[in-house]
């Protein structure tokens, strides 16, 4: 989506997505790259260099790494997971009325032809 590719999403829904600066594209990629380095922080679990600082590491290296540099960061990120996903669960209960096409709204089927439950 970054490079304009639209992935599934048509033209108006990449624009709405992205957006018309380049703004939208660098906060992609800087959300990818964010995401995949906390990927690899979680080898620092399972490998030794996630007990020991790494030698080659200037002034630190060759020191036990305490548990608190660990736990804060992981407090931190389901902190902010929780905030960035909790709003989803009261998302149906929210009127979208541009989004409202085949959506059920009060147990009936809405006017788009949406599938009822």
């Amino acid at each position: 989506m970054a490079l304009g590719f639209p992935l599934g999403y048509t033209e108006q829904g990449l624009r709405y997505l992205v957006g018309p600066t380049a703004w939208g594209p660098l906060y992609l990629i800087a959300l990818s790259v964010l995401t995949e380095a906390a990927a690899m922080l979680t080898l620092g679990l399972v490998q030794p260099w996630g007990e020991v600082v790494p030698r080659w590491v200037p002034l630190i290296g060759g020191r036990a790494i305490p548990p608190l540099a660990a736990i804060v960061p992981a407090w931190l990120g389901v902190a902010g997971l929780t905030m960035l996903w909790t709003p989803i669960v009261f998302w149906w209960a929210i009127p979208h009325p541009d989004l409202d096409h085949g959506m059920i709204r009060g147990g009936q089927p809405t006017s788009g032809g949406g599938v009822g439950l």
